[in-house]
């Protein structure tokens, strides 16, 4: 099988909003960094991306002198925050754009973070994200090529993929703005197709009671990349799009409305040449139902509305577009119900 090497973006078109999915060789793992908009997140929100699994004075217990956000339990989605060291002379950090600290809490708005901590205990931090590796053949391997800089407070302790340690304890990497580099040229590692766990472990180093500052914002900050090195494997963003198969391609959303749990999507000829009619089924009238055709990196080509009910058909001329694959989706109450791929 020859996999699909697209980046399938969410598209914002008259209110409607897809389900994010990304198939590409190279992904972007900035923290606090929107893959299907290609921007930034705002302060305060959480990074769906990278979970939080750990906060403990130590690696194998959980003693936990730090408090969580309210309602929070772990494992939990990590939030974007400001950064103190930065208005902390002479600790100086520089966050790149697109991307934000990641820290235990949101924004600066809980006080007990550092605050709390006793003079001798530190805390553990562990942040991970899961990605999906796609290769050509089912039982197939691939070489991973990682490049990341990575900013912590106070201490890298270690970077995983699957529990397998690639990068050991580094030190301190905030102070004057020093990252450690991890080279994607010098670090590559065979993994098997599949879904993988990208582990990133820092530890807060505790400060005498007289220094505490009431708002360490405790965590991390990664700018950074994971590639395919055979053109023909593609990586999933996983925590966006789940239930991609890899054995076929499938990129249909299985999240419809139960009122329109039957809805259909085809279209032939397969490959199109001038012309493509798409077959379509719709249970019932809906205020919003709509398909819009786009291509491989989820420019909208064309939308069209559908105002009846049952099963209608709808022609595309495709006379201009240049060959290639192209995506088509119907959306039904705001809700993408069905995505499928078009080859011309």
């Amino acid at each position: 099988m020859r996999l699909p090497n697209i980046l399938l973006l969410a598209i914002f078109a008259f209110g409607i909003q897809t389900t994010s999915a990304q198939l590409v060789n190279t992904l972007t793992i900035n923290t606090g960094y929107n893959n299907v908009t290609k921007n930034t997140l705002t302060l305060g929100a959480q990074d769906l991306n990278w979970t939080i699994t750990k906060v403990a004075t130590s690696l194998t217990g959980n003693n936990n002198y730090l408090t969580l956000p309210s309602g929070a339990t772990l494992p939990y989605k990590a939030y974007t925050s400001k950064v103190w060291h930065v208005s902390y002379p002479p600790y100086t950090v520089t966050i790149p754009n697109k991307t934000h600290w990641l820290a235990i809490g949101p924004n600066l708005m809980d006080d007990n973070w550092a605050a709390t901590e006793p003079d001798t205990a530190g805390h553990y931090v562990v942040f991970e994200r899961q990605f999906k590796l796609c290769t050509e053949e089912s039982d197939a391997s691939d070489s991973i090529l990682i490049d990341m800089d990575i900013r912590c407070d106070n201490f890298l302790i270690g970077v995983y993929i699957d529990n397998h340690q690639i990068v050991t304890n580094q030190g301190n990497t905030y102070f004057y703005n020093t990252p450690y580099h991890l080279n994607s040229a010098i670090h590559k590692y065979s993994l098997s197709g599949g879904t993988h766990t990208l582990k990133v472990i820092v530890r807060n180093e505790p400060a005498p009671q007289s220094q505490k500052h009431p708002n360490n914002p405790i965590g991390l900050n990664i700018v950074g990349t994971i590639s395919t090195q055979f053109q023909n494997n593609i990586i999933i963003d996983t925590d966006n799009f789940p239930n991609y198969d890899c054995s076929t391609g499938d990129t249909t959303v299985s999240i419809a409305p139960t009122n329109s749990e039957k809805a259909s999507l085809t279209h032939y000829p397969n490959p199109v040449n001038d012309q493509m009619t798409i077959s379509y089924t719709l249970p019932k009238v809906e205020e919003n139902a709509i398909i819009i055709l786009f291509n491989q990196i989820g420019k909208v080509i064309s939308k069209h509305p559908i105002t009846h009910t049952g099963n209608g058909q709808l022609k595309i001329n495709t006379s201009h577009l240049p060959q290639g694959l192209y995506i088509y989706s119907l959306y039904i109450n705001n809700t993408p119900v069905i995505t499928n791929k078009m080859i011309k």
